[in-house]
């Protein structure tokens, strides 16, 4: 789980403090990643997501 403040809500959660606004966290966060969820509360753009 990525967030400013991460919580676990299972034991084995893995959870990664970062900032999705900083393209460089976000980055790091889902390293190694197969799959990402995205439900951030911020509005979809395309542009501003895509790689």
């Amino acid at each position: 789980m990525v967030n400013r403040n991460p919580k676990k809500v299972n034991v084995d959660d893995q959870l990664f403090p970062e900032n999705l606004l900083a393209a460089a966290q976000t980055d790091h966060a889902i390293e190694g990643s197969e799959i990402v969820y995205f439900t951030a509360g911020l509005p979809m753009n395309s542009e501003m997501w895509e790689v």
